[in-house]
């Protein structure tokens, strides 16, 4: 039995698995004048918006739905207009299988991580409004009851985004990113396999930054 007619006839009496994901930016030794650099986490609060089939064979077909989604930012200046960052976001949502007539539903969840380079873009506005590109690498592990009967669900892929800043009041900033996670999915179970899949995951984000060190 192929993996999506695995999906189709899958309907998640068993309780689900807790996926645990272990994030770690790796600690470096910095001189004196580098590690009073500001250091910036910024909670945030989105929309995981896919915009590819996770799985296409024959007339059948699956894809996760948008969904709501939470996460937060680590954010280092390293100089000049690079800041170096590492981002990790949880989105859990409905993911949808077709066939023909027939159609299920599952609860999918995605975990989304990246470590990338973010290059501030021209001059800040008069009003303090500033644009920035995000370009890095990533990570994508799917989880819950549409994957649970599946291997291949973490694929390494590229990040691309472009995003804004404004302060909001005194020392607050808010920020607003729109990041295309890229990758490829293909998964096996059952003794079969999908295929690959190109993946565009885009996810729309806004949060408060928490700045820390010197302003």
């Amino acid at each position: 039995m192929n993996p999506i007619d695995r999906l189709l006839g899958h309907r998640g009496a068993a309780p689900l698995a807790v996926t645990v994901c272990v994030w770690m930016l790796s600690a470096a030794v910095v001189p004196d004048a580098a590690a009073q650099r500001p250091f910036e986490l910024t909670p945030t609060v989105g929309v995981l918006v896919p915009l590819s089939n996770v799985m296409s064979q024959n007339n059948a077909e699956v894809k996760q739905q948008p969904s709501l989604a939470a996460g937060v930012r680590a954010s280092l200046p390293s100089g000049g207009r690079m800041t170096i960052e590492g981002v990790v976001a949880v989105a859990s949502g409905e993911t949808k299988a077709t066939q023909g007539s027939s159609e299920a539903k599952a609860e999918g969840r995605l975990l989304l991580a990246s470590v990338c380079a973010v290059w501030a873009l021209g001059a800040p506005a008069p009003a303090g409004l500033s644009w920035h590109a995000t370009t890095g690498v990533g990570l994508v592990s799917r989880g819950s009851d549409a994957y649970d009967f599946l291997d291949g669900t973490t694929d390494i892929g590229a990040v691309l985004g472009v995003g804004v800043r404004t302060p909001v009041r005194g020392s607050w900033t808010l920020r607003a990113d729109i990041e295309d996670h890229i990758s490829s999915a293909e998964f096996e179970g059952g003794g079969a396999s999908t295929g690959s899949q190109l993946q565009n995951d885009v996810m729309i984000s806004v949060g408060l930054v928490f700045r820390f060190g010197n302003r």
